[in-house]
């Protein structure tokens, strides 16, 4: 099987190129990315650094964890365009303070019910 084909059998994306007879071809695969930051500020990365020990994390855990719940999210535009693509209502502005208030309301008079019975 030649190199080419054995990788891209495994992962669909990358090809690889054999530097010699009898070598395994995942020797000379390069299907690992690689991101670096250069110049980043020394406030900012002590930042990142803080934050890695207070999860016990290394540093470049940390900055994957962050890069993959971002990617997770949509965009901005993509958000505002399902946004705009969804259902409308006809409630009023008035109508939508009345139940914020109400919910107010209802929170404030069981925090009390509590309070009291606390005492």
């Amino acid at each position: 099987m030649s190199a080419e084909k054995h990788e891209s059998e495994i992962t669909g994306r990358f090809k690889c190129t054999s530097a010699g007879e009898g070598m395994p071809p995942a020797c000379y695969c390069h299907a690992i990315g690689s991101i670096q930051i250069k110049n980043a500020p020394d406030d900012l990365h002590e930042q990142v650094r803080i934050r890695a020990a207070e999860r016990s994390m290394t540093v470049r855990d940390y900055v994957l964890d962050v890069v993959r719940r971002d990617l997770a999210r949509p965009t901005l535009d993509s958000w505002l365009e399902r946004v705009r693509r969804g259902p409308t209502t006809d409630v009023d502005a008035g109508e939508v303070a009345a139940l914020i208030r109400e919910g107010r309301d209802e929170r404030e008079a069981e925090l009390t019910r509590r309070l009291t019975r606390a005492e």
